[in-house]
């Protein structure tokens, strides 16, 4: 479903969703390597196209600080680590409630548990 929600709306929102159950799907039992391997590379795929949709609605000065929260996210998926950086500072220095920084590190470390190993 949110593959469908993604397809129709191309947001960064469904997107994200999308891409998160793509990974987290990796971690559910009898999943082969190879299709373990399809959907971590699915995942950056999808993040990436997240990261085009949110810079450019960045430029349009249309900015919410859950997309900085999404930007880092996707940027540490595909191994960006400067901008992971840079956009998680963003987001923390936005945040209204302690939940907010709570959810964005939980998320986070779940997508981290579903990625290989360095």
């Amino acid at each position: 479903m949110y593959q469908r929600g993604y397809t129709i709306r191309n947001d960064y929102y469904t997107g994200e969703n999308y891409a998160n159950c793509l990974l987290f799907k990796t971690k559910k039992e009898g999943i082969s390597a190879e299709e373990t391997i399809y959907l971590q590379f699915s995942s950056k795929k999808i993040y990436s196209e997240i990261i085009d949709l949110l810079l450019t609605e960045i430029k349009k000065s249309e900015i919410d600080y859950w997309m900085y929260a999404t930007l880092s996210t996707s940027y540490y998926v595909i191994g960006d680590n400067e901008n992971h950086k840079k956009y998680e500072k963003l987001f923390l220095t936005h945040l209204s409630a302690n939940w907010e920084k709570e959810t964005y590190f939980e998320n986070l470390d779940l997508i981290k548990s579903c990625l290989p190993s360095e």
